[in-house]
């Protein structure tokens, strides 16, 4: 009514004039009038229409969150039984040639052991379920400890120091090679390990159990360089804590993979030994584990044997394979290579 009334009253000028003069030159016909007639009406009524029901909306939303204290949400869920949980367990190892190449010249071994260092990864699962959150701080009344983790200037240049090591030992690139897998039963790790045989001797692995369930690894010795290489603070990249940490060799005699507490940086528990034995339970079916005290006179002797006896047994390939089928759980070994990586499983 008002578009009509500027129409009929706006006078000649301006756009109201423009029309009136444009409807008296071509008046509409009655069903044209009656057609816009329709729409003005029916765009009427959507416009209040359209305009409520987003009002409502917003509305909606508004209440929900003035009111989101209120809401409740509950949760159930069933803990995963450690028989549940998929296999094989990945592993990787980290074939570092430059460091391998290093400890042979400094000890004088070139051409008597492997040329690579390895460093192994190996993604346990239930790690806090067995746990229970519980972590393994560093050991405040051990000297070569707070010389690394304490608040001097010292430790600060130490722990970056650890950080290269670390990062030279696990870099997955340029010289070094990288085979990764899975484990799928208890001789796939006395296979792995090569059931603890490194250039026809036994030998002793240093590990850590780090807070995301890796178990990390890597041959140890009497030697002070190889001993540098595998210390706790290097395996865990100077780490403040951790879930466990100690040593670890194969019993030939007793076919049992025996791990300790042997950490002077981290000191373990030795009450978190049934902890450590379940776990490695329930990751590798089939293998037989033993946990010991770093005190244990079974540790000692074995300690004794493989560092000190030059007439150790020595083993080869003939008889580790002989071991494995006795343990009637040979593993299947298959691999691709693609460039510096070995990709398989055991």
């Amino acid at each position: 009514l008002q578009f009509l009334y500027l129409i009929e009253h706006g006078g000649g000028g301006g756009w109201a004039g423009r029309v009136k003069a444009r409807l008296l030159a071509h008046p509409p016909h009655a069903e044209e009038m009656e057609a816009w007639l329709v729409i003005v009406i029916v765009i009427s009524l959507l416009l209040p229409l359209g305009a409520l029901c987003y009002w409502r909306a917003w509305k909606n939303r508004l209440q929900v969150k003035r009111d989101h204290k209120a809401l409740e949400v509950a949760i159930q869920s069933t803990p995963r039984r450690y028989e549940d949980f998929p296999r094989p367990v990945p592993y990787t190892i980290v074939h570092n040639h430059f460091m391998g190449g290093w400890v042979q010249v400094v000890t004088g071994s070139v051409g008597q052991e492997s040329s690579s260092y390895d460093v192994y990864d190996v993604v346990l699962h239930s790690v806090d379920a067995i746990f229970k959150g519980t972590r393994q701080g560093w050991n405040r009344d051990y000297k070569a400890a707070q010389m690394i983790y304490g608040d001097t200037a010292a430790a600060a240049v130490a722990r970056s120091m650890i950080h290269a090591e670390h990062n030279t030992l696990h870099r997955q690139r340029g010289v070094q090679r990288v085979t990764a897998g899975g484990l799928g039963n208890g001789a796939a790790v006395i296979a792995l390990i090569h059931a603890g045989v490194k250039s026809h001797r036994r030998t002793f692995f240093t590990y850590v159990v780090l807070a995301d369930g890796t178990w990390r690894f890597s041959a140890t010795g009497k030697e002070k360089l190889k001993d540098g290489l595998s210390k706790h603070a290097v395996h865990a990249n100077a780490a403040r804590e951790l879930i466990y940490a100690g040593e670890f060799h194969f019993d030939i005699d007793g076919m049992a993979l025996v791990l300790d507490n042997n950490s002077g940086t981290f000191a373990p528990s030795k009450a978190l030994l049934p902890e450590l034995f379940r776990l490695f339970s329930a990751n590798f079916p089939g293998l037989a584990i033993r946990c010991c005290d770093r005190e244990d006179a079974f540790l000692l002797e074995a300690q004794r044997r493989i560092y000190t006896d030059e007439k150790d047994v020595a083993w080869d390939d003939t008889s580790l394979i002989e071991m494995l089928h006795a343990t009637k759980e040979t593993p299947l070994l298959a691999g691709s290579r693609s460039g510096n990586t070995r990709i398989g499983s055991v």
